[in-house]
């Protein structure tokens, strides 16, 4: 079953976990010297891909990313259907004979006409909402920190794992002005080719360039990786 596993990653070069066999999910997770996991975060869940060993990062981010882009329905069966819905209604409302019509109208009699009473609407009082974050930790202060001795606008966070790894949208100022950026904050002492990929995969989804800080250090791997990884930068703490 490996032998078949490698076979079939090395065909596609890109495979999506839940799409697999659960034989073989163990043996791509069998097989780490020619398979390599990436996990990327997505509609508020995880999704897990392999990845084959001589796979660039930058091939692999664009297969992830057909992989979730979402499928548009047709719309043409929809149009298709009202011209035939209106012209069933228009022969049922030919067919009512008008005799009918005026027997019906000669035997209802008039009713009264009411004036409606229209009570004024409430007031309504303005709703306050608080943006509820998690408590932060060492890490995360340390990150705000960072962000704040460089005048850099938190916009959103997400914290993926406690301590370990958080997700930001920032604006940095520039001379054109704030630029957007997607920060991923990874508390490790060190960085994977397989971390940049899977980052590198979350800024092409999200369009927006990617900003990586950490503690740690880049893997030989990684950073041979990093320069062919457009739209990403690594900045250690």
């Amino acid at each position: 079953m490996q032998r078949r596993a490698y076979a079939l990653l090395k065909e596609n070069r890109v495979l999506r976990d839940k799409d697999l066999e659960p034989l073989e999910r163990v043996s791509l997770r069998n097989i780490k010297d020619f398979s390599f996991p990436l996990t990327v975060t997505y509609e508020g869940g995880e999704e897990i891909f392999w990845r084959f060993h001589s796979v660039p990062g930058e091939e692999a981010e664009k297969a992830i990313a057909l992989y979730l882009k979402p499928e548009e329905k047709p719309k043409e069966k929809e149009a298709a259907q009202e011209p035939a819905q209106k012209k069933e209604k228009a022969a049922t409302a030919v067919e009512r004979p008008k005799r009918e019509r005026k027997q019906r109208q000669a035997t209802l009699p008039a009713a009264p006409v009411e004036a409606a009473s229209v009570s004024a609407p409430l007031p309504l009082s303005p709703i306050t909402q608080q943006a509820v974050l998690p408590p932060s930790s060492e890490f995360d202060q340390s990150i705000t920190t960072y962000f704040t001795k460089n005048n850099i606008e938190i916009v959103s966070k997400a914290v993926i794992k406690k301590n370990a790894d958080i997700e930001y949208v920032i604006h940095i100022p520039s001379a054109f002005g704030q630029l957007e950026y997607l920060c991923r904050a990874k508390n490790k002492r060190k960085l994977s080719d397989g971390d940049l990929s899977t980052m590198a995969v979350q800024g092409q989804l999200r369009k927006l360039p990617v900003i990586i800080l950490s503690p740690g250090e880049l893997g030989k791997k990684a950073a041979e990786m990093l320069p062919s990884l457009k739209g990403v930068t690594y900045h250690r703490l």
